[in-house]
């Protein structure tokens, strides 16, 4: 029997360039579970506005306490120790996921929401307007789960692109 795992028993943390470089090889390994986003190390590390400020990891809590030391997460060294992580950037008062992306395993257990609820609230503190994406249009499951978080459709890239999204930040929070 497999015992599931809540979005409460996860550490959420807003983790910094040194954390994801010591993390990089768990974190390929989670991006090839995410075949809409096959981001490569140079993908992962590359510097945007606000990422290392705005992008966001849940690790399994029993991983991340054992490894807590003066208060810092020790990195990830194995797939299954991240959980869920959004890779984000600022661009002009919006704050804009590039990657979200929550463990197979652990799907429709409310992690996906925990991690918006997070950005979300993260967004308002600091002043953005909204909160924008693009789906793929090949993934009617991910533009059905963000359109039940109340995200609207902005347009289309193209006849097969993806589809931009956004919400109001106030609309989330």
């Amino acid at each position: 029997m497999t015992t599931k795992l809540s979005a409460k028993q996860a550490v959420f943390f807003f983790p910094d360039r040194t954390w994801v470089e010591c993390s990089l090889v768990a974190l390929l390994e989670r991006f090839d579970q995410f075949h809409e986003v096959p981001w490569t190390a140079q993908q992962i590390l590359r510097d945007m506005p606000g990422k290392w400020e705005y992008s966001l990891v849940a690790l399994s809590m029993k991983r991340s306490s054992d490894g807590m030391r003066s208060g810092a997460v020790a990195p990830a060294t194995h797939a299954t120790d991240i959980l869920a992580f959004s890779f984000n950037s600022v661009r002009e008062n919006c704050l804009y996921v590039h990657a979200f992306f929550v463990a197979p395993e652990i799907r429709r257990e409310g992690f996906g929401r925990e991690l918006l609820a997070y950005l979300s609230a993260r967004a308002a503190t600091q002043g953005f307007v909204r909160i924008a994406l693009r789906a793929d249009i090949e993934n009617p499951r991910a533009l059905a789960w963000w359109l039940r978080q109340g995200f609207e459709i902005d347009g289309c890239d193209g006849e097969r692109g993806p589809i931009r999204l956004s919400v109001p930040v106030r609309k989330l929070v």
